[in-house]
């Protein structure tokens, strides 16, 4: 059995986040960070009628546009404890996420944290990485994606949450 294609990615890239219409989203490949984390302006967590968490999130992820936000809804997996760049430990929820990277369309599980002081909005860590991707830090953007097109994502799949994203 051969071993699947792992594709060469820079230290930045763009991703797609097809589950909610959002495209070209900066994202820093970060190899010393475990866990991912999407960027969020504000989070609210509630709890749905059958009494499962869940996150209702305001997304900016276009730095030069500040004004296009998005706002969805997502279920909560879990809460977790994670260092945040200033080494404190805080507790942060994770959500599931359908990312684009490149030719693959996958579930990643990312904390959701503050990144408005940061350049990129997304931190893509070493799980999000595995088994997929190698990553050379001379380059930014080493991956000439192609446009997903809508119907091979199956729409019973978009399991990971709910909204439109359309700039607001």
């Amino acid at each position: 059995m051969s071993e699947p294609q792992r594709w060469l990615i820079g230290w930045r890239e763009w991703i797609d986040l097809p589950q909610w219409n959002l495209f070209r989203v900066r994202a820093k490949i970060d190899t010393g960070a475990r866990t991912s984390t999407l960027g969020v302006q504000h989070c609210q967590i509630e709890t749905d009628p059958q009494g499962q968490r869940q996150a209702r999130v305001v997304l900016a992820l276009y730095r030069r546009q500040p004004q296009r936000l998005a706002e969805v809804t997502v279920p909560i997996l879990r809460l977790t404890r994670v260092r945040n760049s200033s080494g404190r430990t805080e507790e942060r929820p994770v959500v599931e996420v359908l990312l684009q990277l490149g030719p693959i369309c996958y579930w990643v599980p990312m904390t959701l944290a503050n990144r408005s002081a940061m350049l990129c909005p997304v931190l893509l860590g070493r799980q999000a990485l595995q088994g997929r991707f190698v990553v050379d830090v001379t380059q930014r953007s080493a991956l000439k994606r192609p446009r997903l097109i809508q119907s091979e994502i199956d729409p019973l799949s978009l399991r990971g949450g709910e909204g439109n994203s359309n700039a607001r």
